[in-house]
């Protein structure tokens, strides 16, 4: 244990191990082992060992947030969603196990239930200052800036000399076009924490709008002199560079940028730019395409904040050709439809295919291919092709019922139930998705639930001879079961 709070797991570990010998049905013993597996980065141990300590002693609320933390680390939401729940089964006033189910909710996109989450915390603590400051964050996510602006005020009347809520509300600030605004609370926070880089990188994003090349510069530099594996940094530093007609450098800070983080979507766009400017089309598009790939938002977001009011022929040229692009993967999306609905499976996947080259943004592409491939039977495939068209529109309720399907064919109970759950607050009048969460609510015992969903299904459908039929049969066993 002495290991573990100096934060040195791997030498906690062999000690650990011997106590689990010594101790095989001992839950202190796992859990302890546990957390330092955690420490360690090593979820799916983390998980095994907290799942044994689970096992000995179910009411253990430390195991249960132990392994939802673990859950979280290995990308597995709903797991980690499930073990918060039980945690506030057994303490249902903990304010930091609300917050940190928000936390949940917010990596998994649901904002709404984040919020709403932090928002229950605060009521149990009202100074709590890590949930204002993150439900000012996620106001800010759905637009909501005066809200955000609200909270994270709040944040720093609690906590006047915390950097981090200036440097969060100057966010906002830019967000909401109010650059004077964010440069003042990014300098504010530079001013409390002179080393904080991130308030250097995005004072110096905000210059670059404002066409202060030189102090954008500055900043950035200085981020990157502080944090030189910051890729953002290099990113902005590149749309600087680019601005200003440095083309070469423009593209070496970006390259940089996209070996440390793929995902760094400035850093595609600028580069794209760049080569456009430099007359390499393919490899522009290519840039572009692969930002489309990973933020279907991409090219307006980028478009309207990096490149200056003064008319760009590159970006001009760049943008032409996307449309382009994007009208033949729509033709392509049709030519699928019409195979599809001739039963001609291969045809169909190989059209849809093309279409999502052509714009790895064509949300209906990605979801017309997860249904062929669900009729196929092939639910692992249609999973990632229905989880692809929500990533690109998350308000897609189509998708989530259909990879909910998918889900329930696979008998994956809680990830179904989450996105019939989805559905339903997409679509309130989605009578299948009532349907098909009640089953789920009956496979997994929850009756009264199942029962209550048959009935709003039938409000939706009242001449829908098979709901009723359900209806009628689960009426009976849940009847019968109070006998």
């Amino acid at each position: 244990l002495m290991y573990i709070h100096r934060h040195q797991p791997a030498r906690a570990i062999p000690d650990l191990n011997m106590a689990v010998r010594l101790k095989s049905a001992d839950a202190t013993a796992y859990f302890n082992r546990a957390y330092a597996h955690y420490l360690q980065g090593n979820g799916r141990q983390a998980v095994a060992d907290y799942t044994q300590a689970i096992r000995y002693n179910p009411r253990h609320v430390e195991s249960h947030r132990g392994r939802a933390v673990a859950y979280e680390l290995l990308g597995d939401f709903p797991k980690a969603l499930a073990d918060w729940n039980t945690a506030l089964s057994l303490e249902p006033g903990d304010a930091e196990t609300v917050f940190s189910r928000g936390l949940t909710y917010f990596q998994q996109g649901d904002i709404q239930r984040a919020i709403d989450d932090y928002s229950r915390a605060l009521r149990l603590r009202p100074d709590f200052l890590e949930a204002y400051r993150e439900r000012g964050v996620a106001y800010g996510m759905i637009g909501k800036r005066e809200e955000a602006i609200r909270d994270l005020s709040q944040a720093i009347r609690l906590a006047p000399k915390d950097a981090e809520s200036y440097q969060r509300r100057g966010y906002v600030h830019f967000e909401s076009g109010h650059f004077d605004q964010a440069v003042a609370d990014y300098s504010e926070a530079i001013r409390l924490a002179p080393r904080f880089a991130a308030a250097y990188r995005d004072r110096g994003y905000v210059y670059t709008r404002l066409g202060r090349l030189e102090e954008a510069l500055q900043d950035l530099n200085t981020a990157l002199r502080l944090d030189p594996r910051d890729g953002a940094a290099y990113a902005s530093r590149g749309a600087v560079h680019y601005r200003a007609g440095r083309l070469d450098e423009a593209l070496a800070d970006c390259d940089k940028a996209l070996a440390m983080d793929p995902g760094i979507l400035e850093a595609c766009f600028t580069r794209g730019l760049a080569h456009q400017a430099r007359g390499d089309a393919g490899k522009a598009l290519a840039d572009w395409c692969e930002g489309l790939r990973r933020d279907p938002t991409f090219l307006d977001h980028y478009g309207r904040s990096l490149v200056s009011d003064t008319p760009d022929p590159a970006l001009e040229e760049l943008t032409r050709a996307m449309t382009a692009r994007r009208a033949q993967s729509q033709e392509h999306k049709q030519q699928g439809d019409r195979l599809a609905a001739s039963d001609k499976a291969d045809g169909a996947i190989g059209q849809y295919d093309e279409a999502l080259r052509l714009d790895p943004s064509n949300a209906s592409a990605a979801f017309a291919r997860g249904k062929v491939y669900y009729r196929q039977g092939n639910c692992r495939r249609s999973v990632e092709d229905f989880s692809l068209a929500v990533r690109i529109n998350p308000s897609f309720p189509e998708a989530y019922y259909w990879r909910g399907q998918a889900f329930r064919h696979m008998e994956d109970w809680d990830r179904a139930l989450a996105d019939y759950s989805r559905t339903i607050r997409l679509n309130p009048d989605y009578s299948a998705a009532y349907n098909n969460r009640a089953y789920v609510y009956w496979k997994k015992g929850q009756l009264k639930l199942a029962l209550a969903d048959y009935d709003k299904a039938l409000a939706i459908d009242p001449n829908n001879e098979l709901l009723k039929k359900n209806r009628q049969l689960l009426a009976e066993q849940l009847e019968a079961s109070q006998f």
